[in-house]
Protein backbone atom coordinates (compact mmCIF):
# COMPACT_ATOMS: atom_id res chain seq x y z
CA UNK A 1 0.00 0.00 0.00
CA UNK A 2 1.63 3.17 -1.08
CA UNK A 3 1.04 6.55 1.00
CA UNK A 4 2.83 9.90 0.14
CA UNK A 5 2.96 13.10 -2.09
CA UNK A 6 4.34 14.01 -5.14
CA UNK A 7 4.68 17.49 -5.35
CA UNK A 8 6.28 18.00 -8.80
CA UNK A 9 5.60 15.36 -11.48
CA UNK A 10 5.99 16.00 -15.40
CA UNK A 11 2.97 15.17 -17.02
CA UNK A 12 0.98 13.06 -14.39
CA UNK A 13 -2.02 14.87 -14.64
CA UNK A 14 -3.16 12.83 -17.94
CA UNK A 15 -0.99 10.08 -18.08
CA UNK A 16 -2.23 6.77 -17.90
CA UNK A 17 -0.61 5.14 -15.59
CA UNK A 18 2.53 6.36 -13.28
CA UNK A 19 6.08 5.32 -12.37
CA UNK A 20 6.32 5.27 -8.65
CA UNK A 21 8.99 5.04 -6.73
CA UNK A 22 8.47 4.62 -3.10
CA UNK A 23 10.66 3.09 0.02
CA UNK A 24 10.35 -0.59 0.63
CA UNK A 25 12.73 -0.54 3.36
CA UNK A 26 15.36 1.41 5.43
CA UNK A 27 18.24 0.17 3.37
CA UNK A 28 20.12 3.07 1.75
CA UNK A 29 20.94 1.46 -1.53
CA UNK A 30 18.07 -1.08 -1.48
CA UNK A 31 15.29 0.60 0.32
CA UNK A 32 13.26 2.15 -3.29
CA UNK A 33 11.07 -0.03 -5.59
CA UNK A 34 9.66 1.04 -9.02
CA UNK A 35 5.62 0.77 -8.75
CA UNK A 36 3.64 1.10 -12.18
CA UNK A 37 0.39 2.45 -10.76
CA UNK A 38 -2.54 3.18 -12.24
CA UNK A 39 -3.00 6.81 -12.66
CA UNK A 40 -6.72 6.52 -12.23
CA UNK A 41 -6.55 3.76 -9.07
CA UNK A 42 -7.79 4.61 -6.09
CA UNK A 43 -6.20 6.68 -3.79
CA UNK A 44 -4.42 8.30 -6.30
CA UNK A 45 -5.46 12.59 -6.65
CA UNK A 46 -4.51 14.59 -8.29
CA UNK A 47 -4.20 17.93 -6.53
CA UNK A 48 -3.07 20.69 -8.77
CA UNK A 49 -1.27 22.15 -11.97
CA UNK A 50 2.06 23.72 -10.64
CA UNK A 51 3.06 27.46 -12.32
CA UNK A 52 6.50 27.64 -13.40
CA UNK A 53 8.21 29.95 -15.17
CA UNK A 54 7.82 28.93 -18.38
CA UNK A 55 4.78 28.16 -20.58
CA UNK A 56 3.94 24.65 -21.33
CA UNK A 57 6.23 22.90 -23.98
CA UNK A 58 4.48 20.67 -24.77
CA UNK A 59 0.12 19.56 -23.55
CA UNK A 60 1.71 17.79 -20.37
CA UNK A 61 1.84 20.32 -16.95
CA UNK A 62 3.73 20.14 -13.77
CA UNK A 63 1.73 18.40 -11.21
CA UNK A 64 1.26 17.51 -7.82
CA UNK A 65 -0.13 13.98 -7.02
CA UNK A 66 -1.09 12.26 -3.32
CA UNK A 67 -1.28 8.70 -3.13
CA UNK A 68 -3.43 7.66 0.06
CA UNK A 69 -3.65 3.77 0.85
CA UNK A 70 -3.12 2.99 -2.91
CA UNK A 71 -3.24 -0.71 -3.23
CA UNK A 72 -0.43 -2.54 -5.39
CA UNK A 73 0.89 -5.64 -5.81
CA UNK A 74 3.59 -8.13 -7.05
CA UNK A 75 2.28 -7.99 -10.65
CA UNK A 76 3.36 -4.12 -10.24
CA UNK A 77 6.36 -4.26 -9.19
CA UNK A 78 9.21 -3.46 -11.89
CA UNK A 79 12.05 -5.23 -12.25
CA UNK A 80 11.67 -6.58 -8.76
CA UNK A 81 11.66 -5.21 -4.96
CA UNK A 82 14.23 -3.32 -3.96
CA UNK A 83 15.39 -1.92 -7.71
CA UNK A 84 14.39 1.36 -7.65
CA UNK A 85 18.08 3.21 -7.26
CA UNK A 86 19.51 0.78 -9.92
CA UNK A 87 17.00 1.24 -13.01
CA UNK A 88 16.53 4.67 -12.64
CA UNK A 89 20.42 5.39 -12.95
CA UNK A 90 20.32 3.27 -15.69
CA UNK A 91 17.80 5.64 -18.12
CA UNK A 92 20.03 8.70 -16.50
CA UNK A 93 22.61 8.70 -19.00
CA UNK A 94 21.52 8.06 -22.28
CA UNK A 95 18.49 10.83 -20.86
CA UNK A 96 21.11 13.13 -20.32
CA UNK A 97 22.59 12.79 -23.55
CA UNK A 98 19.15 13.67 -25.46
CA UNK A 99 18.64 16.59 -22.96
CA UNK A 100 21.92 17.51 -24.47
CA UNK A 101 21.68 17.21 -28.06
CA UNK A 102 18.03 18.96 -27.86
CA UNK A 103 19.80 21.99 -26.12
CA UNK A 104 23.19 22.09 -28.05
CA UNK A 105 20.70 22.77 -31.07
CA UNK A 106 19.27 25.26 -29.53
CA UNK A 107 22.12 26.99 -28.26
CA UNK A 108 23.48 26.85 -32.06
CA UNK A 109 20.29 28.07 -33.66
CA UNK A 110 20.41 31.40 -31.42
CA UNK A 111 24.19 31.49 -32.31
CA UNK A 112 22.88 32.07 -36.04
CA UNK A 113 20.03 34.08 -35.54
CA UNK A 114 22.71 36.76 -33.45
CA UNK A 115 25.05 36.49 -36.25
CA UNK A 116 22.71 37.51 -38.66
CA UNK A 117 21.35 40.50 -36.33
CA UNK A 118 24.77 41.51 -35.40
CA UNK A 119 26.22 41.63 -38.87
CA UNK A 120 22.86 43.56 -40.01
CA UNK A 121 22.46 46.68 -37.10
CA UNK A 122 24.81 49.42 -36.85
CA UNK A 123 25.44 50.82 -33.46
CA UNK A 124 28.34 53.69 -32.88
CA UNK A 125 29.15 54.32 -36.93
CA UNK A 126 30.04 50.24 -37.01
CA UNK A 127 27.93 47.24 -37.27
CA UNK A 128 27.32 45.34 -33.93
CA UNK A 129 29.68 42.48 -34.64
CA UNK A 130 32.18 44.54 -34.98
CA UNK A 131 32.29 45.55 -31.75
CA UNK A 132 34.92 43.68 -30.03
CA UNK A 133 33.01 43.09 -26.85
CA UNK A 134 30.34 41.50 -28.70
CA UNK A 135 32.92 39.22 -30.29
CA UNK A 136 33.67 38.26 -27.13
CA UNK A 137 30.16 36.98 -26.71
CA UNK A 138 29.88 35.12 -29.42
CA UNK A 139 33.79 33.29 -29.10
CA UNK A 140 33.01 32.61 -25.74
CA UNK A 141 29.10 31.10 -26.83
CA UNK A 142 30.69 28.96 -29.49
CA UNK A 143 33.28 27.24 -27.84
CA UNK A 144 30.95 26.84 -24.81
CA UNK A 145 28.83 25.06 -27.31
CA UNK A 146 31.77 23.11 -29.69
CA UNK A 147 32.88 21.43 -25.63
CA UNK A 148 29.41 20.34 -24.66
CA UNK A 149 29.42 18.85 -28.36
CA UNK A 150 32.50 17.11 -27.54
CA UNK A 151 31.65 15.78 -24.51
CA UNK A 152 28.34 14.71 -25.39
CA UNK A 153 29.94 12.74 -28.61
CA UNK A 154 32.21 11.38 -26.29
CA UNK A 155 29.77 9.82 -24.08
CA UNK A 156 27.63 8.57 -26.96
CA UNK A 157 30.84 7.03 -28.23
CA UNK A 158 31.20 5.47 -24.57
CA UNK A 159 27.87 3.59 -24.38
CA UNK A 160 28.44 2.45 -27.89
CA UNK A 161 31.26 0.91 -26.49
CA UNK A 162 29.57 -1.40 -24.15
CA UNK A 163 30.72 0.51 -21.09
CA UNK A 164 27.40 0.83 -18.25
CA UNK A 165 26.39 3.52 -16.41
CA UNK A 166 28.27 3.56 -13.68
CA UNK A 167 31.53 4.15 -15.77
CA UNK A 168 30.07 6.56 -18.13
CA UNK A 169 28.37 8.37 -15.20
CA UNK A 170 30.53 11.19 -14.29
CA UNK A 171 31.19 11.82 -18.32
CA UNK A 172 27.48 12.58 -18.60
CA UNK A 173 27.30 15.06 -15.72
CA UNK A 174 30.38 16.56 -17.11
CA UNK A 175 27.93 17.20 -20.59
CA UNK A 176 24.68 17.97 -19.10
CA UNK A 177 26.44 20.37 -16.61
CA UNK A 178 28.61 21.75 -19.63
CA UNK A 179 25.81 22.12 -22.06
CA UNK A 180 23.24 22.98 -19.76
CA UNK A 181 25.41 26.28 -18.79
CA UNK A 182 26.26 26.95 -22.62
CA UNK A 183 22.95 26.97 -23.55
CA UNK A 184 22.02 29.63 -20.77
CA UNK A 185 24.82 31.83 -21.01
CA UNK A 186 24.43 31.72 -24.95
CA UNK A 187 21.10 32.83 -24.67
CA UNK A 188 21.53 35.44 -22.01
CA UNK A 189 23.83 37.12 -24.54
CA UNK A 190 21.15 36.90 -27.50
CA UNK A 191 18.89 38.93 -24.97
CA UNK A 192 21.65 41.38 -24.12
CA UNK A 193 23.32 41.90 -27.63
CA UNK A 194 19.81 42.20 -29.01
CA UNK A 195 19.03 44.62 -26.39
CA UNK A 196 15.17 45.62 -26.23
CA UNK A 197 14.26 43.27 -28.85
CA UNK A 198 15.87 40.31 -27.50
CA UNK A 199 13.64 41.40 -24.41
CA UNK A 200 10.54 41.10 -26.56
CA UNK A 201 8.68 38.56 -27.74
CA UNK A 202 9.53 39.82 -31.43
CA UNK A 203 12.28 37.41 -31.40
CA UNK A 204 12.77 34.05 -29.88
CA UNK A 205 15.54 34.30 -26.98
CA UNK A 206 13.11 35.47 -24.10
CA UNK A 207 10.77 32.97 -24.76
CA UNK A 208 13.72 30.18 -25.01
CA UNK A 209 15.42 31.33 -21.70
CA UNK A 210 12.44 30.11 -19.80
CA UNK A 211 12.58 26.83 -21.23
CA UNK A 212 16.25 26.62 -20.86
CA UNK A 213 16.51 27.78 -17.29
CA UNK A 214 14.85 24.32 -16.35
CA UNK A 215 18.04 22.95 -18.09
CA UNK A 216 20.41 23.43 -14.61
CA UNK A 217 17.95 21.44 -12.71
CA UNK A 218 16.26 19.22 -14.77
CA UNK A 219 18.54 15.53 -14.05
CA UNK A 220 20.26 16.80 -11.55
CA UNK A 221 21.24 20.47 -10.63
CA UNK A 222 24.90 21.85 -11.35
CA UNK A 223 25.60 21.43 -8.06
CA UNK A 224 25.26 17.95 -7.86
CA UNK A 225 26.77 17.13 -10.92
CA UNK A 226 29.72 19.00 -9.92
CA UNK A 227 30.03 17.13 -6.96
CA UNK A 228 30.33 14.37 -8.61
CA UNK A 229 32.87 15.33 -11.33
CA UNK A 230 35.16 16.57 -8.26
CA UNK A 231 35.11 13.26 -6.31
CA UNK A 232 35.75 10.68 -9.47
CA UNK A 233 38.59 13.03 -9.72
CA UNK A 234 39.81 13.12 -5.76
CA UNK A 235 39.46 8.92 -6.53
CA UNK A 236 41.68 9.14 -9.32
CA UNK A 237 38.63 7.33 -11.39
CA UNK A 238 39.64 10.40 -14.49
CA UNK A 239 41.48 10.08 -17.39
CA UNK A 240 41.22 13.72 -18.82
CA UNK A 241 43.21 13.50 -22.00
CA UNK A 242 43.09 10.73 -24.42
Amino acid sequence: MINGRKWYTTGGRDASFLLVMARTSDDPLSGATLFVVNRHAPGVTYLRDIPVMAEPLLAHREGELSFDGVRVGPQDVLGGEGWGFALAQQRLVPARLTHCMRWLGLADRALQLSREHLNRRVSFGKRLGEHQLVQLKLAEGAMAVHAGDLMTLRCAWMLEQGLDHQEVKVWSSMAKTQVAQALCKVLDDAIQTHGGLGYSDDVPFARWYRYARAARIADGPDEVHLITIARALLKGRLQLLT
